[in-house]
């Protein structure tokens, strides 16, 4: 059985904590050795007091990545945005996206401004705003 460095008196503050994103690091009281990568048990609260709560979970490193039972919502993932080049008089002004801006950094060009929604012309692909929430 193991122990998170911080003394939880709950289970549920164990979740908390997890789901809120802290970093936990579990470890082995007494002579237990070191934890790295493994499958753990924990248990809480912490000797003397009598332990209350029990879970299971992953280590990577000695650090929880996950507990059984405990789903981490995903995070939202990140919106395309188009950004405008001024190229020159002569070549005019020429909008990409995300993807083929990395795709072709060597783009010489003063960045004007961003857009959340049009149409890249490197792919042709299309950007949409997103709203909050969606």
């Amino acid at each position: 059985m193991a122990y998170t460095t911080k003394n939880y008196p709950t289970k549920k503050a164990l979740v908390e904590d997890f789901k809120a994103g802290k970093d936990i690091y579990v470890y082995n009281p007494g002579l237990g050795g070191e934890i790295g990568s493994q499958r753990v048990y924990l248990e809480g609260p912490h000797y003397p007091k009598p332990h209350r709560w029990y879970a299971a979970g992953q280590t990577k490193d000695g650090k929880l990545v996950s507990i059984d039972g405990v789903k981490l919502l995903a995070p939202k993932p990140k919106t395309d945005k188009l950004t405008c080049y001024d190229l020159g008089p002569f070549d005019g002004r020429v909008w990409l996206c995300d993807t083929c801006e990395t795709n072709y950094p060597g783009q010489s060009g003063t960045v004007i401004t961003w857009a959340e929604s049009g149409t890249c012309d490197g792919c042709g692909k299309r950007i949409k705003a997103q709203r909050e929430g969606d």
